[in-house]
This record gives structure tokens, C-alpha cells and sequence, in this order.
């Protein structure tokens, strides 16, 4: 077979950019290896288009949903397409963090006659809200779950019980400036310093991997509530292509520097009291879309 030089050069070019994304600390990293732990029952887990789980305020309650594949007939008829928006209504979760096990909620008869007339739920609006996790339905309606209510079941909601949007962090890179207590600087070189936003002091600096015209971006940035870490995201990217995103957790009364706790991982969420860390994790060990959430505890 033969190979032109130009098909050649394409390839080793691709090779290399495959080494620049993977390498560098942008490859994976099993979260196991800085002190992750799998919560029961979560691979799988799907985002559909907003947070991939969501902590109550308490700190008692993570919710998620689980994967549910769109059957091929699902579009034919509005029957078809309402007994999957049912399916993917059953896939969510409930996990107590350190006092039940997970609970899967049951289909009232009201809220599943509400999604079999068209009240299917929305992407991306679940949230919770006055001790109660949402879903807005095209019904214009409120689909909930209440863990104080026996059995635990989706219900139809009397009343607005929350927000119209819940509180999604932003898509995309970070720009330079004042992120809570972090002020991000573009060295102007393809690297990242992260400073404290009062004082200016170092915290961390973050360079692209070696290939010539890669650059780097913070993908997110969480402060703990107590306001003694923050958790920040690093993706390699070359033009249009992407690397793994590494989350990083930082002390901000300067002692250690930053800790890479997993890649990929795409999103993460702060317990109320700080003590824990949870995030959305690409599954290394599978090789494909499998995704769970991790708990670190970065306070040791």
C-alpha cells in the first residue's frame, strides 16, 4: 500500500497532537489513585443537558439520573415517545450521603398522566429547591420529589416551588479575572496563574503540554463553602480539539500546591460544609462513555 508523503506527515501530526492531549498531567487519571471513591449506583450516570447530579442543602441528598437509551420507535408516535420520557423519569436516583442507601422513587398517578399528555420534563432544569429536588416539565408544571414524603414518589406540584432557572455553572473556558477568591491571569504564553484575588499572592501556575500551539483553559472554578479550598478545572485543547479536563484542588492558606484528583472529569460540586468533594468522572477503566460520580475528601 501506498503512502503519500502528505498523508504521512497527517498522520504523525495527529500522533503527536494525541500525545500532546493525553500527556502533560491532561491524560487520564483513575480518581482512585488520590483517595476517590465510587458512590453505590452511579455508573451511568447522565447529565441530559444540565448538572449531572445535584447536592441537597442539607448535604443529606445527591440526585442523579441513570443512562436510558433512546429506542428506535420513540419518535413514531406521541405513545412511544411519553413511555420513554417515563422510563428516563424512573432512571433518577436518589443516594443518601451517610445515613440510607439509594432509593429509587416511584411514578404517581398524576405525574405520569401529566408526562403521557406531553408534560415531558426539561433538559437541564433539575435542581433543589425549598428541600425538594425539580424538574419543569413542558407542561409549564413542576415535577418533585420530596424525601420526607412516604413513599418516595414523583408528584405534580400544587405550587411553584422553586426558581424559574436553576443555578447552573457556566459552559466553557474561564476568562481572566476575578473568580470568587481567585484571580486567573493569561501569562500570554499559553500558561494560566492562579493568584489569591486579594493580595496577589501565587497559588498556582499551569503550562500547555509541549506541542507548539497548545494552550490551556480553566474549564470551571468551585470555592468550598468554608472558604478554605477551591476546585478548578485544566483542559489541554489545540484549535478544535480537546483534551481530558483534570480537577485540581487548591488550599488557600498557602500550603500545599495544587492536587490533580481524576481526569476527566467534567463537573464538580462542594458538600455544604466543605469536608467533601464530588465529581462528574469519565470512567478510565472502561474505554467508553460509562460515566459515575467520585467523592474526595481533600481535608484528609
Amino acid at each position: 500500500m501506498h503512502v503519500s508523503p502528505r498523508s504521512n506527515t497527517r498522520l504523525v501530526f495527529l500522533l503527536l497532537l494525541a500525545a500532546g492531549l493525553g500527556g502533560c498531567g491532561g491524560g487520564p487519571l483513575d480518581p482512585a489513585d488520590a483517595g476517590g471513591v465510587r458512590l453505590e449506583g452511579t455508573s451511568g450516570t447522565d447529565a441530559r443537558g444540565g448538572q449531572p447530579f445535584s447536592l441537597s442543602a442539607d448535604g443529606r441528598w445527591l440526585s442523579f439520573a441513570l443512562e436510558v437509551p433512546l429506542p428506535a420507535d420513540a419518535g413514531d408516535d406521541e405513545a412511544a415517545l411519553a413511555a420513554y420520557e417515563l422510563k428516563r423519569l424512573a432512571g433518577f436516583r436518589l443516594l443518601g450521603l451517610g445515613h440510607v442507601a439509594l432509593v429509587r422513587p416511584e411514578i404517581s398517578a398524576e405525574a405520569a398522566s401529566h408526562v403521557r399528555a406531553g408534560g415531558y420534563p426539561l433538559p437541564g432544569t433539575g435542581c433543589w429547591a425549598e428541600g425538594r429536588f425539580i424538574l419543569r416539565t413542558t407542561g409549564r408544571q413542576t415535577l418533585y420529589l420530596d424525601p420526607a414524603e412516604t413513599p418516595l414518589a414523583w408528584r405534580l406540584a400544587d405550587a411553584d416551588p422553586g426558581p424559574a432557572r436553576c443555578p447552573f455553572p457556566e459552559r466553557g473556558g474561564l476568562l481572566p479575572g476575578v473568580h470568587g477568591p481567585v484571580l486567573l491571569i493569561d501569562r500570554g504564553d499559553g500558561s494560566l496563574e492562579l493568584q489569591t484575588a486579594s493580595g496577589g499572592r501565587r497559588l498556582a501556575l499551569h503550562e500547555p503540554a509541549w506541542l507548539p500551539g497548545m494552550g490551556i483553559q480553566l474549564s470551571y472554578l468551585s470555592a468550598s463553602p468554608d472558604g478554605a479550598r477551591v476546585a478548578y478545572g485544566v483542559t489541554d485543547h489545540f484549535g478544535s480539539f480537546v483534551g481530558n479536563t483534570t480537577v485540581y484542588v487548591l488550599d488557600l492558606d498557602g500550603g500545599a500546591g495544587p492536587r490533580a484528583l481524576g481526569a476527566p472529569v467534567s463537573y464538580v460540586q462542594w458538600s455544604p460544609d466543605g469536608r467533601d468533594l464530588y465529581g462528574y468522572v469519565k470512567r478510565p477503566q472502561t474505554g467508553g462513555s460509562d460515566y459515575a460520580i467520585y467523592r474526595w475528601r481533600p481535608a484528609g
